[in-house]
């Protein structure tokens, strides 16, 4: 699993001398420098304090930066900006996790470059060592991002609706009768056995579905999947485009199928959104259930991934 961190790089201003020491801005550099001047019995030598105050500003911007918890591994896309390497030395290397902190070092973990502070899920503070002035640290921000699209800007997904049917394996359980498509293809699905939320409860009536990952109907229908029930936080303009669907509850399933045809446009921007907006992995095999009518009352949206079976 990948997942991506933009890290905000502020504008610094250094002063530093012409042997390339550097300090903080405003403050004076000196150096010996020789000269000559006249005097009673020849010429006399001297030596003096000259002021050579040299500013340099290193340009800001942000750096894009990929992590790969399957092997820990980090690395970025050059020139992430034109300065990117003073913060940054290399384009790739490893990075450790420790509790809420993560520590970007070089290809042989040896020479740390950048500590990631979680203050939640989605966002942080980033200090860098900078070894070029006399602050030890420069602290900034950083936040998770969505994985950058394909070229085409068509990711692998699929997107549609599903109703609740009766049964499962739980009581208070619903099981999911879907209706997915992706541009001109569609598959309809069915998932047996949806958890009820835990303690939090779990009756929807009416849902959007999303799958990732998953090339064609025969991929989603043979791969096990997992019975994963975690809860997604999406904005409010998520939950404003996706109250029109609500009605959905009352339908039947081929009622559904028209429906989820007819709007396809409108299901695509709302899978998209789920994307941007959860730092989803596209390219990871998930079938995703969020409750419309929680997510109409700015709730919490719960979700499960799991396996599905022909309709």
């Amino acid at each position: 699993m990948k997942s991506f961190i933009r890290i905000q790089v502020p504008t610094t201003s250094l002063s530093a001398d012409r042997a390339g020491r550097a300090a903080a801005a405003g403050v004076e550099s000196y150096r010996l420098v020789r000269g000559r001047i006249p005097g009673p019995v020849g010429i006399d030598s001297f030596k003096g304090p000259a002021n050579i105050l040299l500013e340099e500003m290193i340009a800001g911007g942000f750096i894009d930066l990929e992590l790969d918890n399957k092997v820990h591994e980090w690395r970025i896309s050059p020139p992430a900006f034109a300065n990117w390497q003073y913060y940054l030395p290399a384009c790739h290397g490893r990075f450790n996790r420790r509790a809420d902190e993560i520590s970007l070092s070089d290809s042989v973990n040896e020479k740390e470059y950048c500590s990631l502070r979680e203050a939640n899920r989605m966002s942080g503070r980033a200090a860098f060592g900078l070894s070029l002035t006399n602050r030890d640290v420069l602290r900034t921000e950083w936040k998770r991002i969505p994985k950058p699209l394909p070229e085409t800007g068509q990711p692998p997904i699929w997107y549609g609706l599903a109703i609740a049917g009766s049964g499962g394996a739980a009581a208070g359980s619903r099981v999911a009768n879907a209706m997915v498509l992706s541009d001109d293809k569609w598959f309809t699905f069915t998932m047996p056995e949806l958890t009820s939320g835990t303690s939090r409860g779990y009756f929807w009536s009416a849902a959007f579905a999303l799958l990732t990952g998953y090339l064609d109907r025969g991929d989603c229908i043979a791969h096990p999947g997992s019975a994963v029930d975690y809860e997604l936080s999406l904005g409010a303009r998520w939950s404003e485009s996706s109250a029109v669907l609500n009605h959905i509850a009352s339908f039947q399933f081929d009622d559904l199928i028209q429906f989820t045809r007819n709007n396809a446009e409108t299901l695509r921007f709302l899978g998209m959104a789920v994307l941007e907006e959860t730092c989803i992995d596209y390219d990871e095999k998930h079938v995703i259930i969020c409750d419309l009518l929680g997510a109409g009352i700015n709730a919490g949206i719960y979700a499960y991934t799991g396996e599905c079976v022909p309709r």
